[in-house]
């Protein structure tokens, strides 16, 4: 008779269906813990993807915005370097990452500037909400290092990047953005006009 599986509770972090426990090596991370990061730095991972894939619709030829392609960039670049930070702690702490395939994003049609940081936003809201599940569990299993990390070098940045996203999306509003695909003077003002958007 085989031994019944762990139980799970239920949980909004992203499960690695395909993850190897490092039970062989030395391991100072939880097995839940372990795997909840790995599923984490999936989900960073597929976020980058998708950040990529809205800065090159908006460098096309067809809805040329150059600073909102820039600033899509370099949010791209700043959320692989977290992930990658989170891949270096959990190969410190002795934990193993499961590569997978990521899928499309399908945001590369996405032409106007409200659905984009709309899109964003989404991303946003529920990367923070896995990373406060996942400081709770580490936190639940006696893992203040994990804790710390995911406060320090994941959650905090996250929470500035919200507000202004959120700012930057009033702002959109305000200069008369809208959600349909033809563009307009809001666009190029929103393009023109906003300083936070160099990065």
């Amino acid at each position: 008779m085989a031994e019944p599986e762990e139980k799970r509770f239920k949980s909004i972090l992203p499960r690695c269906t395909s993850h190897r426990s490092s039970i062989s090596r030395c391991v100072t991370l939880q097995a839940a813990v372990e795997e909840a990061l790995c599923g984490v730095s999936s989900l960073l991972f597929h976020g980058v993807y998708k950040l990529q894939a809205l800065a090159s619709a908006f460098e096309l030829d067809d809805c040329s915005l150059p600073r909102l392609a820039l600033f899509f960039c370099h949010t791209a670049q700043k959320q692989q370097e977290e992930a990658q930070e989170l891949l270096r702690y959990l190969s410190q702490r002795g934990g193993t990452y499961c590569s997978r395939d990521i899928q499309r994003s399908g945001c590369e049609a996405v032409c106007a500037v409200l659905p984009a940081l709309d899109l964003l936003l989404l991303q946003l809201k529920e990367e923070v909400e896995v990373l406060v599940e996942l400081r709770h569990m580490s936190q639940d299993s006696g893992d203040p290092q994990t804790c710390s990390m995911i406060q320090s070098h994941l959650l905090n940045p996250r929470l500035e990047r919200l507000k202004q996203l959120g700012d930057l999306r009033s702002s959109a509003q305000r200069l008369g953005c809208t959600t349909d695909t033809t563009g307009g003077f809001g666009e190029y003002l929103f393009n023109e006009l906003q300083e936070r958007l160099k990065g």
